[in-house]
């Protein structure tokens, strides 16, 4: 059978379904992205981290919370399900680190939560002085439906060489961990940052990268507002990390850094003002017990199917 999803973006308390099955489940949580710093030759913000626990028992209501998007230059929020803080719930997971200069911010780091960790990426880091080559933030990390880490990024660097003025690279996300790290524009005027197998970030200035693929685009003179990151986009039984990645981080900008998106991709630098982080997300699969009879004890519904679901 097709695993039952259900994602949590918003909320503090989750209730348990009649159908909920505790020797088959797995929670994924993504922590929220920091912020990029607002200054020449800014840095992004660093991506949220990730935690997963498998086949956790869960009756009544749940507390969880999700983690807030890093404002510029701000700390991402932790993310954690089933506990009251992230270092005591069944999972937890810290977020991103805001940029406060040139340097490229840490991402979430793989300690101070729960339940298996990876850590966020780092925000790329811009050229001191120079104003127009900021960082792009770095991506989210996270797991696909089999439970296998998918890789974060670390934004672009700004390039204050001739060939990649104002060229600003955003954040790659990452598709079954197999994406390069984000790149820096390589022409004049837009380049995007690179994403998984080389695409994403945008050819023209402020393109966003692929949904679940690349990084922000960059910014220009003339629009100088970098790209969004990509989007997470979800897993499925099917097609597991072959498609589905984590959240990629904003583009560097000219004057605004792009923002990050929900699944914790983190915001890129820009000259006057950081691109905002994304907000957390909390991922939860599970193969539903179906009732035998009316009447009678749930049992767990088989499928031939079933290694390429879990």
């Amino acid at each position: 059978m097709a695993l039952t999803y259900v994602v949590l973006t918003s909320g503090t308390s989750y209730t348990t379904p009649a159908d909920w099955n505790n020797a088959d489940n797995r929670i994924v949580c993504i922590a929220g992205g920091g912020g990029g710093w607002g200054g020449a030759g800014a840095g992004g913000g660093g991506g949220g981290g990730s935690a997963t626990v498998a086949n956790v028992t869960l009756s009544g209501a749940i507390a969880y919370v999700i983690g807030a998007a890093g404002a510029a230059a701000g700390n991402g929020g932790d993310t954690y399900f089933n506990g009251a803080a992230v270092n005591t719930s069944s999972a937890g997971a810290k977020g991103g680190t805001g940029a406060t200069s040139v340097t490229g911010a840490a991402g979430g780091i793989a300690t101070g939560g729960s339940g298996t960790q990876q850590v966020g990426g780092n925000g790329g880091t811009g050229t001191a002085g120079a104003l127009l080559t900021s960082g792009g933030g770095g991506s989210a990390s996270s797991y696909d439906s089999a439970g296998a880490a998918q890789a974060s990024k670390t934004g672009g660097a700004g390039d204050s060489t001739a060939a990649g003025q104002d060229a600003h690279g955003g954040g790659a996300g990452a598709a079954g961990g197999s994406s390069a790290n984000g790149a820096p524009g390589t022409t004049t005027f837009g380049a995007g940052g690179a994403g998984n197998d080389g695409t994403g970030g945008g050819a023209t200035e402020g393109a966003a990268g692929t949904a679940g693929k690349g990084g922000g685009g960059a910014g220009t003179t003339t629009a100088a507002t970098g790209g969004a990151g990509s989007t997470w986009t979800q897993y499925t039984a099917t097609v597991g990390g072959a498609t589905a990645g984590p959240a990629g981080g904003g583009g560097g900008g000219e004057t605004t850094g792009g923002a990050g998106v929900v699944g914790g991709g983190a915001g890129g630098g820009g000259q006057t003002t950081g691109g905002i982080g994304g907000a957390g997300v909390i991922i939860i699969m599970y193969t539903a017990l179906v009732p035998f009879i009316a009447g009678k004890p749930y049992m767990k519904l088989q499928s031939v199917n079933r290694a390429a679901n879990f």
